[in-house]
C-alpha cells in the first residue's frame, strides 16, 4: 500500500532519541519505524509548489496511450490512464451483481495541483462498461496538497451501500504576506478518511469529520511533527443477514502512535467498527495486540463468517526477529477480539527484520508477505472454512525456490490450520519468483488466488496467473490471465519506485471469477489497469484457448457484436467517450492475424459498423478493435 514521502526525508517523530527514551527498542523496530517515515512521503512539496508558482518553468509532457491487445480475449483494460495507476482494489455488489467498483492509486507527480488521487471506477452491467466517479479522494479544504496516501478500499454491506476508505497525507499552503500570488506550505496533515456511497460508486457522501482514529495536524517545518498515523487497512462487511450483526462494517489499520504519554505507544493492530445503526465508526478501535510483546505488526487482513464472528489475520514478529502470521476472532460484533494464535512462520518477505529474497526490479523495501484471508459462505461443503494466502520463500527456514505462494486453511473458525502449501506450481530446482497474491471465495465456495508470476523467464519479465480450487484448496488448476508479460525492471520508474503496489484484486458472482490487477506491459513505466472474466464451470478451457471477454475500457467499448453467429458481415456497435481512428483485426484462435482495417475517425457517441468476414470459414474467432483511447476484444463465430 503507497504512503508517499516527502523526498527531503520528513520526520514523522522529532528524532530517533525519543525512541531510545523508550522501551529500549530492538534493532529491527527502528528499521521498521525508519522505513514508515521514509514510506508515508514521496512527493516534495516545494517542488509541487514550484510548479504552480513558476509554471513556465515547466513544459507539457507528453501523454501516453495503452498499446494494442496482443491477441487475448482473456484480459480486458480498466483503464488505459496516461497517469501511473496501481495498487487497485474492487468490490461487487451483493444485491446488483452487475455492479463492480475498481479504485487504483493515481500518481500523476505532474500536476501539481492533483499529483495523487485515488479515482474510483465503476460498472453496472458486470464489466461490459465503466464510468468514473466524479468524487475526488482529497480534504474539503481549501488550498491544499495531496502529497501522500492512497490505499483505496472498498466494501458493500449486505443492502448495497458502498463504503471507501483512504489515506491523506497533505500540505496546507498559505500566500506570502509580501508576495500573496506566491504560496508557500503551512501546516501538514494526515488521516484515514471514508465516504459512502448508495448508488453503486456513482457519487460519494463525504465531510471531513468522516476519518478513523484521529485527524493528526502540526506546523509544517519540513523536519517533523506528524506522531499518529493509521496505515495499511482493510474492510469487512456483515453480509449474512440471520447474523445478529448484519451490516456492521469493519476496518482493521496499523497504527503507528509515536506520543510518549500513550499507553499504546508504538505499533499495534486495530480494528475500528461501524455498527449497523450507526451513523460512523468508533472513533478509538479495538487494540488487538496492546501488551502482546510484538515488536512489529503489520498487514492485517479481515473477513466475517455466516455466524457474524470477525476473523482477524497479521504478521506480527515479537523480540525473536522471526515473522509469524496470528489470528483472532471477535465474537461479538467488534467490542472484543481473543489473544491472537499464531498460523505460521513467515521468511524473506519483510527487508526490514533482514534476510529478504533479492527479486530482479524490485526495491527490496517494498517486498512483503501481504497475507490475505477470505471466509466461504456459501452455505456448502466449505461453508465458514478460512482461507489464508501470502508470500515467502519458506515457512521455517528458506526453502531455496525463490517467493512462492503460500496457502492455509482453518475449518474450525481458526483455532488450527493446515500446513502451509505451495499454490503456482514452479519446475523443481529452478529459482523462480511468485508474489503479492490476492484471494476471493465465491458464493458458490470457488476459491481463487491471483499473483504474479516469473515462470517463463528468469529475468524481470512477469506475468499475472490465476489459481482456481473446487474442492476447498485441495487442488488448484492455475493458468496466465496475461498474453503479453510485463517486465519490472522498468515497472515504478514513473512512480518513483512504488511499483504495482502490494495488492490486486479479486471479486467474484456466483460461477465468475472477476481478477482485477496493475499492469505495465508497456515497459516504458506506465502502468494500467486490466481485468478478466473466468467461468469457474469450464476452467481447462483456459490451459489451451482464450475465452470470451468484454470490455471495461471507460472511453470506448462495444455495446453489440451480431449476428453471432456471422455468415457474411459481422455489425458491430460501438460507443466512443472520446474522439479516435477505430482499427480492426480479427484473429483466430492460434492468435494468427487474418482481416485488419480501419474504420475511421469517429466522433463521440454510438455508431455501427459492418465488417465483411466471407474470406474466412466456419469456426471461432476474435475481434479487436483499438484506438488511441484503448483496446477491447470480443469473440464471434461464424457459420457457413
Amino acid at each position: 500500500m503507497n504512503k508517499l514521502y516527502f523526498v527531503f526525508a520528513l520526520l514523522l517523530i522529532g528524532s530517533t532519541e525519543l525512541l531510545s527514551q523508550s522501551l529500549q527498542k530492538t534493532d529491527s523496530y527502528l528499521k521498521v519505524i525508519e522505513f514508515w517515515r521514509n514510506e508515508k512521503y514521496r512527493l516534495k512539496a516545494e517542488d509541487l509548489l514550484d510548479k504552480i508558482n513558476n509554471p513556465d518553468k515547466y513544459k507539457q509532457i507528453d501523454t501516453l496511450t495503452l498499446p494494442e491487445m496482443q491477441k487475448s480475449g482473456l484480459e480486458s483494460t480498466v483503464s488505459t490512464s496516461s497517469v501511473v495507476e496501481s495498487e487497485v482494489h474492487a468490490a461487487v455488489n451483493p444485491t446488483n451483481p452487475n455492479n463492480i467498483v475498481a479504485s487504483p492509486i493515481n500518481q500523476n507527480i505532474d500536476n501539481p495541483t492533483s499529483p495523487m488521487s485515488c479515482p474510483i471506477y465503476y460498472s453496472k452491467d458486470q464489466g461490459d462498461s465503466w464510468q468514473t466517479s466524479s468524487f475526488v479522494t482529497k480534504p474539503k479544504i481549501d488550498n491544499i496538497l495531496v502529497v501522500g496516501g492512497g490505499d483505496p478500499v472498498l466494501v458493500f454491506d449486505g443492502d448495497g451501500k458502498l463504503y471507501l476508505s483512504w489515506i491523506n497525507v497533505c500540505v496546507s499552503t498559505i500566500s506570502l504576506p509580501e508576495n500573496p500570488t506566491q504560496l508557500i506550505p503551512d501546516s501538514l496533515w494526515a488521516v484515514m478518511h471514508y465516504a459512502v456511497s448508495e448508488d453503486g460508486g456513482e457519487t460519494f457522501s463525504f465531510d471531513n469529520s468522516m476519518y478513523l482514529g484521529k485527524l493528526v495536524k502540526s506546523r509544517y517545518t519540513g523536519s517533523g511533527g506528524i506522531t499518529y498515523m493509521l496505515d495499511k487497512q482493510w474492510m469487512a462487511s456483515d453480509v449474512t443477514k440471520s447474523s445478529p450483526y448484519y451490516n456492521n462494517i469493519y476496518t482493521s489499520a496499523m497504527q503507528m502512535n509515536m506520543e510518549l504519554s500513550s499507553q499504546d505507544y508504538g505499533i499495534n493492530m486495530i480494528v475500528f467498527t461501524k455498527a449497523a445503526d450507526s451513523s460512523q465508526f468508533d472513533q478509538n478501535g479495538v487494540n488487538i495486540t496492546r501488551g502482546q510483546n510484538f515488536q512489529v505488526v503489520q498487514f492485517g487482513s479481515l473477513d466475517v463468517d455466516l455466524n457474524g464472528h470477525v476473523h482477524f489475520t497479521f504478521l506480527g514478529v515479537r523480540s525473536d526477529r522471526i515473522g509469524n502470521l496470528y489470528h483472532c476472532v471477535s465474537k461479538n460484533g467488534g467490542v472484543t477480539f481473543s489473544v491472537p494464535q499464531p498460523i505460521a512462520q513467515i521468511r524473506g518477505t519483510l527487508a526490514q527484520l533482514g534476510n529478504a529474497e533479492s527479486v530482479v526490479g524490485m526495491n527490496q523495501t517494498r517486498l512483503y508477505p501481504c497475507p490475505y484471508v477470505a471466509i466461504d459462505r456459501s452455505n456448502g461443503i466449505g461453508s465458514n472454512n478460512l482461507y489464508l494466502t501470502w508470500t515467502a520463500n519458506g515457512v521455517t527456514s528458506n526453502a531455496l525456490r525463490g517467493l512462492d505462494i503460500y496457502f492455509a486453511k482453518s475449518t474450525n473458525g481458526g483455532h488450527t490450520w493446515s500446513d502451509p502449501k505451495i499454490v503456482n506450481k514452479h519446475p523443481e530446482g529452478e529459482k523462480i519468483h511468485a508474489y503479492y497474491s490476492s484471494i476471493n471465495v465465491s458464493s458458490t465456495g470457488v476459491l481463487s488466488i491471483s499473483y504474479y508470476d516469473r515462470r517463463h523467464s528468469t529475468s524481470a519479465s512477469t506475468h499475472y496467473y490465476l489459481a482456481v480450487s473446487q474442492d476447498q484448496g485441495e487442488t488448484f488448476v492455475e493458468f496466465p490471465l496475461t498474453s503479453e508479460p510485463m517486465n519490472f525492471d522498468n515497472i515504478g520508474s514513473r512512480n518513483r519506485n512504488f511499483g504495482i503496489g502490494e495488492y490486486n484484486a479479486i471479486v467474484s458472482d456466483g460461477k465468475t471469477i472477476i481478477p482485477i490487477w496493475a499492469d505495465g506491459r508497456t515497459n516504458d513505466g506506465n502502468i494500467n489497469i486490466y481485468m478478466a472474466k473466468i467461468d469457474s464451470d469450464n476452467l481447462e478451457q483456459y490451459l489451451t484457448s482464450v475465452p470470451d471477454i468484454v470490455s471495461i475500457f471507460s472511453d470506448f467499448f462495444i455495446t453489440k457484436l451480431y449476428p453471432n453467429p456471422a455468415n457474411e458481415k459481422l455489425n458491430i456497435e460501438v460507443t466512443l467517450n472520446k474522439m479516435g481512428e477505430l482499427k480492426y483485426t480479427i484473429y483466430d484462435l492460434s492468435g494468427d492475424a487474418l482481416i485488419s482495417g480501419i474504420l475511421g475517425d469517429n466522433i463521440i457517441g454510438t455508431r455501427s459498423f459492418d465488417i465483411d468476414v466471407k474470406s474466412i470459414g466456419t469456426g471461432q474467432y476474435y475481434l479487436s478493435l483499438s484506438s488511441k483511447n484503448g483496446s477491447v476484444v470480443k469473440k464471434f463465430n461464424v457459420v457457413r
